[in-house]
């Protein structure tokens, strides 16, 4: 099983089982032990310049695979959250209670989050083998069909200006929010249940005999949920309104709109372009690049840069400045059963992976990921 998803099927012979449990998570701005608690996560707070992301992305999943074919269940779960530095800031400011500065301050406010969990059946093919020396290249597809347990959708934008003459803050901000467990006393309930279709595809091409390089999407498709309620509120600290006689007054406003429909959105989609030496068939280094969630509009998050040795320590750097990296250990334990067929090139049939990344060993990580996966032939 792959740490992060996107980076296809595992390397499992033609004939077998395969159960795995996958892991990650990563936050920018704050330390991993700090979730789940608010406050904590805003004492703690210490963003990188520019946007910040964090995410969480679990997986646990059984599978057969009959030839070029797969068919598995899995059960899932994955958050995208992405925050402008500028929003941090102000979140941050206010935490500490810090004095009004004798300068005009302002804050652009840019945060948005997409997450969803379900569970659901994945059918997978693969043409080429990657362990036949007479293979230019290979490539997958999965289909995955979920029954959605959540979905949940929120955006906020605006400006926060705090005032040097007595420290009062103006605020315009506008925010929306799209959440199956969210009701309203004159709305129908939404459904039990929302329904999804992801697809998951990539190529690999070797262009020297130990040398290929991978290209993979992931999530691509449509999150669905039938009266679902959406929430859009603006919140204004100083609206200009009119008394009877024409004179400006200056007011607090709060606004918003309340509904329930049959929503239909794009997933977060990601990406990864992979390059991989094999130095043997149990041996490999590789360096892959991580695209953003697509979901959120604009422009991407990024990348995130891994450099990794089957049977080593597995380094990673994240961001465009690097600020993070992260490092582990993955061990792989196989075995050939009597009498099995592993495929062409491959003697591993049955056995262990076991795999854990980090970026520090103190309490105050930020990034983690790990996976625990076992296969077997039939």
């Amino acid at each position: 099983m792959p740490v992060q998803a996107g980076e296809g099927p595992s390397d499992a012979p033609a004939d077998a089982w395969v159960l795995g449990i996958r892991l990650d998570h990563h936050d920018d701005a704050a330390p991993l032990r700090a979730h789940g608690d608010d406050d904590e996560v805003r004492r703690r707070l210490d963003p990188r310049p520019g946007r910040n992301r964090a995410w969480i992305d679990d997986e646990v999943r059984a599978e057969r695979r009959w030839g070029a074919w797969t068919l598995g269940a899995l059960a899932r779960s994955r958050v995208d959250i992405r925050v402008d530095a500028s929003t941090l800031d102000l979140i941050g400011h206010v935490e500490r209670d810090t004095a009004a500065s004798p300068q005009h301050r302002a804050w652009n406010v840019d945060a948005r989050a997409v997450g969803f969990a379900g569970r659901g059946l994945a059918l997978g093919w693969q043409a080429g083998s990657l362990d036949a020396e007479a293979d230019a290249g290979s490539g997958w597809l999965e289909v995955q069909g979920l029954q959605l347990t959540r979905w949940i959708e929120q955006r906020w934008s605006g400006e926060v200006v705090q005032d040097p003459a007595d420290g009062r803050y103006a605020v315009h901000l506008q925010s929306w929010r799209r959440d199956d467990r969210q009701v309203a006393p004159f709305l129908a309930p939404p459904d039990p249940h929302g329904q999804a279709l992801l697809l998951a595809g990539g190529l690999r091409w070797r262009f020297a005999p130990d040398w290929q390089l991978t290209a993979s999407v992931h999530d691509l498709g449509w999150l669905r949920w039938r009266g679902i309620v959406e929430e859009q509120t603006v919140v204004s600290t100083d609206t200009e309104q009119r008394d009877a006689d024409g004179r400006v007054m200056l007011a607090p406003l709060m606004q918003g709109q309340v509904r329930a429909r049959r929503a239909w959105a794009a997933a977060p989609a990601g990406s990864q372009l992979r390059l991989e030496w094999r130095a043997s068939a149990r041996h490999h280094l590789s360096w892959t690049t991580r695209g953003g969630a697509s979901g959120f509009g604009g422009p991407q998050f990024g990348w995130l840069t891994r450099l990794s040795p089957a049977h080593a320590v597995e380094w990673t750097a994240l961001g465009p400045r690097w600020p993070v990296r992260r490092w582990g250990l993955t061990w792989q334990v196989f075995t050939q059963a009597m009498g099995s067929a592993s495929g062409p090139g491959s003697t591993a049939c049955s056995g262990w992976t076991i795999g854990l990344a980090t970026d520090r060993l103190s309490a105050d990580r930020r990034s983690l990921s790990g996976q625990l996966g076992w296969r077997a032939c039939s």
